[in-house]
C-alpha cells in the first residue's frame, strides 16, 4: 500500500478505477482499504475522480447511489470497460485538470 501512495504523490491527478460491484457503503467504511487511503489523499489535493467500473452489471446501479453516498464530493464517473461506455466523460476530465 505504501508504494502505491509514494507513486500517487508524483501525480498531477488520479484516475481511481473501483469495481462497483463490489464496492458497497458496508464494506468500504468498516474496514480500512486501499481505495480508501487513495480517495482520502485524493480528496485532500482535489485532483481526484473515482471511475465506477462494470456499470453494465445489474448490481452496479444500486451500488453506484451507495458510493456516492460514501464518498461525498468526490467526482464518480460511471464506466463500463467491457462495452466503453463512460470515457467520453473520462476525456472530458482529463482535458479539464491537466
Amino acid at each position: 500500500m505504501a508504494q502505491t501512495l509514494d507513486w500517487i504523490r508524483s501525480c498531477d491527478y488520479v484516475l481511481h478505477i473501483v469495481d462497483i460491484t463490489t464496492l458497497a457503503h458496508e464494506s468500504v467504511t468498516n474496514s480500512p482499504n486501499i481505495d480508501i487511503e487513495i480517495y482520502n489523499y485524493g480528496r485532500i489535493r482535489h485532483n481526484y475522480a473515482m471511475l465506477a467500473n462494470k456499470i453494465d452489471l445489474p448490481s452496479a446501479k444500486t451500488n453506484l447511489s451507495k458510493v456516492t453516498a460514501t464518498f461525498p464530493n468526490t467526482l464518480v464517473i460511471p464506466i463500463s470497460g467491457l462495452h466503453g461506455t463512460g470515457f467520453k466523460e473520462v476525456k472530458t476530465c482529463v482535458a479539464r485538470n491537466i
